[in-house]
Formats: C-alpha cells, structure tokens, sequence
C-alpha cells in the first residue's frame, strides 16, 4: 500500500489500528509520557499538520509547557522524541515485529514516517545515526550550614558545575534557571527527572565552616535509581576550584562521554584565583538571579571586578 498523502479513510482506519495495538503492549506500559507523544505526532501527521510538528508546539501540546517555554534552554522535546525512537525499536524487534506496518520517527524531525514493514529502514529510522546525548541536569545542593545567608555559596558551587558541563558538545545539561525550580520542594528524584526530561541527575550537600568547606556529590541514574558515582570532599576553601574541577571531570568518566578537541582542558576552573574575588560575584549573582537589589547586585559584581580578572560565569550568568 501507499503510505503516502493524502490520507484515505482506510489508511487513516489502518494507522490507527497499529498504533492502538501498539500502545497496548507491555513496551509502552509504563511510558505515559513516550504514549502521548506518539499519538499526538501521528494524529498530526494524518491531519496533514505536519509542518506543525516543532519542538516549542509540542511540548506546550503534548508536555503541557507554558507559553515562554525556550526549546534551547530546556530539551525536554529532544529528549523524550530520542525515548519514543528508542521505544519504536524495542516494538518492532519483539511485538511488532509481524506488522505490516511501520511507524518510524527520523533523526532530525518529529515529523511521523509511516511505511510497509519492507521498506522500513534497516535497524529503524535512527540507524545510521549517532547514539542519542545523555542528558543531565544539577540539582540545588543542600545548605548544610545553620546560616542560611550561606546559600549564596552553595549556589554558586552548583551554578559553577552547571557552566562547566555545559561546555561539553556530548552532554545535555539542563539549565540553571529550570533546575533551580525544584529547590525546596522535596521532589523525588523520579518526578524531577521525568519533568525534566533527562535521566541523569546531580545532588549533594554543602556545608562550610571557617576556612573548611565539606561537598558531597552523587550522580543518579534516574531510570534505575543507582547512583552511579559518589565522593565526599573535606578541604580547605582554597582547593574549592580544584574540587569543583574533580567532580565535573568524575561526572563525565561516569557517563562516559567522549569528549572532543580541546574539552578536557575547558572543563577545569577558569578565571581568577581570589576566594575574595569569587565570594563577592557569589553574593552579586545571588541577589540578580532573585531579581531584587540589583543595585546592590552590580556593586559586588564590580567589586569582584576590581580584585582581579574574573572569569567565564558572569557572561553566562547575564544571557
């Protein structure tokens, strides 16, 4: 048969009927979010909505995303469209496989192909691709300290690693701003993954005293609950770049991401080697990401300045 448009009732009756029985199976028994993209993505392409089908529509649609939603800040659309690809191949190397027809999501676009099972393409749609990025996100680490005026320090460390893992080109890292929505509200590390939109999550604790500075970091795989790395650092503040530098570069051998060029080299600390420096544009960054002070905000950012030459977080910390 032609699978091609325009849609005939009895194309349409027959798409519909595979996709049914495929959402019924044991594959998809669990994937609510993979069930609702997918029905959502053929519904379209059987309407002819096609040209529709981007990344900012479909995560309002399909993930309930409100209006300012940035694809480029939060890649939740990305990330699941590369869980449903994962879940096609699951279906049709074991369920599926007798179908006659083939419903495949291409590399690239969220735009449905649906074929015979003979022209489907070897191994799916995907094949030939790269496997898909693994996706992180960094987690508010928790104020151990009895002064929560302390919190500046601790977001700062986590606003740190975030820029850091950033820069990798293998690596999606969930924003600041949308990790830092989860602070304080007890979430699960499931839930939060899941409306994130990644498997991997970042936690730890920090708590500073004098000179000492005591972090604990794990990295979580969401989709089994294992912690696939963990470590306690107990130093001195002066070493708190190195520690930082320790635990981004732990993360990236847990994933075992590849990484490219000069990367290994832009992972580690850049900038200025005062603790004065960097307290002082800890303090000016914690009052601008709460949006209030701002006059007090740029005097210590300034003054972070005039210590010394400073470093690559207040450009990412002002786009």
């Amino acid at each position: 048969m032609n699978w091609q448009e325009p849609w005939s009732k009895a194309k349409t009756e027959a798409v519909q009927a595979c996709l049914a029985k495929m959402l019924a199976t044991n594959v998809f028994a669990h994937a609510e979010r993979q069930k609702r993209l997918l029905a959502y993505l053929v519904s379209q392409t059987l309407a002819g909505h096609g040209n529709r089908l981007k990344g900012y529509t479909i995560a309002i649609e399909v993930f309930d995303r409100s209006s300012d939603f940035d694809p480029a800040i939060e890649p939740i659309v990305r990330v699941e469209t590369a869980r449903l690809r994962a879940k096609l191949r699951e279906y049709y190397a074991g369920e599926g496989r007798l179908d006659l027809v083939r419903i495949e999501i291409p590399k690239g676009a969220y735009l449905v192909r649906i074929c015979d099972s003979a022209d489907a393409l070897p191994g799916g749609a995907d094949a030939a691709g790269k496997e898909e990025k693994p996706s992180l996100a960094v987690l508010p680490f928790a104020n151990m300290n009895d002064d929560p005026g302390q919190d500046y320090f601790v977001d700062g460390i986590v606003e740190d690693l975030t820029t850091d893992l950033s820069k990798l080109s293998e690596l999606v890292v969930i924003s600041r701003h949308s990790a830092f929505a989860y602070k304080g509200t007890g979430r699960s590390a499931g839930d939060i993954a899941r409306e994130l939109g990644v498997r991997y999550l970042v936690e730890g604790s920090v708590r500073r005293a004098g000179h000492r500075v005591r972090i604990a970091a794990h990295l979580i795989d969401s989709a089994s609950g294992a912690h696939l790395w963990a470590d306690r650092y107990d130093r001195d503040l002066k070493d708190i770049f190195a520690v930082q530098d320790d635990v981004a570069r732990r993360i990236v051998k847990s994933l075992q991401i590849k990484l490219v060029g000069i990367e290994w080299d832009r992972l580690g600390h850049e900038g200025t080697s005062s603790l004065e420096a960097h307290d002082l544009l800890l303090r000016g960054l914690e009052r601008l990401w709460h949006y209030s002070r701002e006059v007090t905000a740029a005097r210590l950012i300034s003054a972070a300045l005039s210590c010394g030459r400073f470093f690559h977080l207040i450009i990412s910390a002002s786009r």
